[in-house]
């Protein structure tokens, strides 16, 4: 049968004084024996500490250092709302429940407010509110943890930490972190306002992570990953269900989630208001693959020498899966970005279904490729759209200098190339890649030059509709522009080519250099002018 203690003083002390205090009832349940003539045993098998009501909302600042749990324990300020204070001279809880070895005991901390903890005298980010022992279960319900300085709550690696209605704020060091092989669970709570001069302002993932139904807001850090950083070697190493990442920032890479390495899950919620320097929302190593389904990914911004991703980041080699998401009023602006919603680096491998990707932009000092998306890899897009995006350079809706690029079912419309006399494609700009558009729409989009789709290598535009697109300043085509890099060629087969527009030649379709073929399609209504003096090739030249 457990033994209860109820604390009913303030002092830190361990006396013969007729009061129980917090740090008498801890070393009873630790050690199963009465400590002074003022407290009982505790039992073997678990025990609890409340707190008297006659200490709602005071503060126990501890004087004798950090409080040490090593046994199975439920610490429950329910009746009186405690403050436990570290003073910035110690640590305030170290919870050892794991020792020794396969005991695998369990500390509940509930009700509580844990502030100004430090790491004094104990190695950095190993914990200043409190900190877990390898092997430990601990469970935080309700609890504050505020204002502390280091990492404010760790989980020693090889037991589980969950984190259940609580708020861990304004700490001076990143919020929840775990050693390798850790397992945290955060339900239901808020991790927001704290800072590190490191990785992971928010949240530092280095094993097993599950969050739920919570909130990372408006963490920073030094250098990556404003909200989340995650570098785990273990298999479906972060899992994010319904969260928002929001209002988190990185002198580096990842504002809201920066991954080195290991799997990264993504279901629901949202990712908006970050900034970083590449990957506003989110940034990818190749060692990261990205799982996103049903997520909002907004208004994200990267600044920088060379802004990349304003919403997610493909480094070389990564990958990505989206479904059913909303990359939208994402933005890469400063100096020469790319990729206001997406930039996907060499080698990677970038899939997106059933998704939107709009209203993005790139707004540099000297150009900018990529409104919508960016990408060096390989893209595959199916029943999704990009719509709206702009670029201040090339491609307004997607930008390629490699790789190979599939529209399938996908719409590309109302993007736009603007501000420099060069512009090109403002639909689809792809410089030197291999490209198919199948069952699929490039419409209303505007360019100076080059206004539906600019293609070299393999282009094959199949049962698909390009029409109404409008470059403004002439030379080149209205619809498609084709020229050859090497051995591919153009083909145009069961598609309308209609209603588009170059003050150049070419209103249709242009075609420098390689083979073109175009069967079963229809071509009319494109117009190739400029101030009414006529250019060559309304249809095609």
């Amino acid at each position: 049968m457990l033994t209860t203690y109820v604390v009913d003083t303030l002092d830190d002390v361990v006396a013969t004084d007729g009061f129980v205090s917090l740090r008498e009832a801890i070393q009873a349940a630790n050690f199963d024996v009465a400590i002074t003539g003022d407290v009982a045993a505790g039992q073997s098998d678990g025990d609890q500490i409340l707190f008297d009501p006659s200490l709602a909302n005071q503060t126990i600042e501890l004087t004798g250092g950090e409080l040490v749990v090593r046994d199975d324990l439920v610490i429950d300020g329910s009746a009186a709302s405690v403050i436990i204070s570290g003073q910035k001279l110690s640590r305030v809880f170290f919870i050892d429940a794991g020792s020794p070895a396969g005991s695998n005991g369990h500390v509940l901390l509930k009700n509580l407010q844990i502030s100004d903890g430090r790491e004094l005298g104990i190695p950095t980010g190993n914990g200043s509110a409190v900190a877990t022992g390898v092997g430990s279960r601990v469970t935080l319900d309700t609890v504050i943890v505020a204002e502390n300085e280091g990492v404010a709550v760790t989980e020693g690696g090889g037991g589980l930490l969950t984190i259940l209605r609580s708020t861990i704020r304004d700490n001076a060091g990143t919020g929840v972190s775990g050693f390798n092989a850790s397992v945290i669970h955060i339900f239901d709570s808020t991790i927001q306002d704290n800072h590190t001069s490191s990785d992971g302002g928010g949240v530092v993932n280095n094993g097993v992570m599950v969050i739920t139904n919570s909130k990372v807001t408006g963490n920073t850090a030094d250098m990556q990953g404003g909200g989340l950083f995650v570098n785990s070697m273990e298999p479906n190493s972060t899992t994010l269900t319904n969260v928002t990442i929001s209002g988190n920032s990185a002198a580096s890479g990842g504002g809201g989630i920066h991954a080195d390495q290991g799997s990264v899950r993504v279901i629901g919620g949202q990712l908006d208001w970050n900034t970083g320097n590449l990957g506003g929302g989110v940034y990818l190593s190749a060692l990261a693959p990205l799982t996103m389904q049903g997520t909002v990914v907004s208004k994200n911004v990267v600044v920088g020498s060379v802004p990349s991703g304003g919403g997610i980041y493909l480094d070389g080699n990564a990958t990505a899966v989206l479904t059913n998401v909303t990359i939208e009023e994402n933005e890469a602006s400063n100096a020469t970005p790319g990729g206001g919603g997406i930039f996907a680096g060499t080698d990677s491998s970038l899939s997106v279904y059933h998704s939107s990707i709009s209203f993005n932009s790139t707004s540099g000092t000297s150009g900018g490729d990529g409104g919508g998306v960016y990408s060096l890899g390989t893209t595959l897009f199916e029943d999704s759209k990009i719509h709206g995006n702009t670029a201040i350079d090339d491609g307004g809706g997607f930008y390629s200098g490699s790789g190979s690029h599939v529209f399938r079912r996908s719409f590309v419309t109302h993007n736009l190339a603007e501000s420099l006399s060069t512009n090109d494609g403002g639909g689809i700009d792809i410089q030197n890649g291999n490209l198919l558009i199948e069952e699929s729409e490039v419409s209303h989009n505007t360019s100076d030059r080059i206004a539906g789709v600019l293609s070299s290598g393999t282009t094959v535009i199949t049962r698909s509709l390009i029409a109404n697109n409008v470059a403004t300043q002439g030379n080149f085509a209205g619809g498609v522009y084709h020229f050859d890099v090497g051995s591919g060629g153009l083909q145009i087969i069961n598609s309308t080519i209609s209603g588009n527009s170059t003050g150049g030649n070419g209103g249709g379709v242009e075609v420098q250099g390689g083979t073109a073929e175009i069967r079963n399609s229809t071509i009319a209504f494109n117009v190739a002018d400029s101030d009414d003096s006529g250019q060559k090739g309304g249809g095609l030249y």
